[in-house]
């Protein structure tokens, strides 16, 4: 084979693969942007492996005529084999700079869409992120992580925040890790 068909070859190679991506993807999408249908319940759990893990989901909750009237920070409590409870808190946007912040900004988005039924499997993923960032050694499973949303009413437009307002735990769900060969190999 002479290198210009060999190089025709691999031209026609590489399109086909953007082009079954690219397909994939906009499919993906679609799915997730549709409305609650037969469509999305059958396809969802596939496409949820792509999505979620890579933060490509939308979220409308911002946006009239119902906006969130609470601020949310998600949290999660670990308690291992020994008893002895573990608290992890996510980052906030507040924590970072105002460069290093704009990657992670997606964090408040996932934290609203973990409220849905659908985002089940995004629960389970953040449990298992979870422990593995707590790194506990072997001998501290299993495990049980309880993630909930800390709900802080929001100022009314133009008002100072108020730092006595009540916080309010809303549970998201409660998972049982056996051990750490659970966290491997996953997202």
């Amino acid at each position: 084979m002479d290198r210009a068909r060999l190089a025709a070859l691999g031209s026609r190679f590489g399109r086909v693969v953007v082009s079954a991506f690219v397909t994939w993807h906009l499919a993906a999408t679609f799915v997730v942007m549709i409305p609650l249908s037969p469509l999305k319940v059958r396809y969802f759990p596939t496409v949820q492996q792509y999505m979620l893990p890579l933060g490509l989901w939308q979220f409308w909750g911002m946006f009239a005529p119902d906006p969130f009237h609470e601020s949310l920070v998600l949290e999660a409590e670990v308690v291992d084999a020994h008893g002895v409870r573990h608290r992890f808190e996510f980052p906030k946007l507040a924590d970072f700079s105002k460069w290093r912040g704009i990657p992670r900004y997606r964090h408040c988005k996932f934290a609203c869409n973990l409220l849905l039924d659908e985002f089940e499997a995004g629960r389970r993923h953040t449990a298992r992120y979870v422990a593995r960032r707590l790194n506990l050694p072997a001998d501290a499973y299993p495990l049980v992580v309880e993630e909930r949303l800390m709900l802080t009413p929001l100022p009314a437009p133009g008002q100072p925040p108020d730092p006595f307002a009540k916080v309010s735990p809303y549970k998201l769900g409660q998972y049982r890790i056996e051990s750490p060969g659970e966290l491997e190999g996953q997202p």
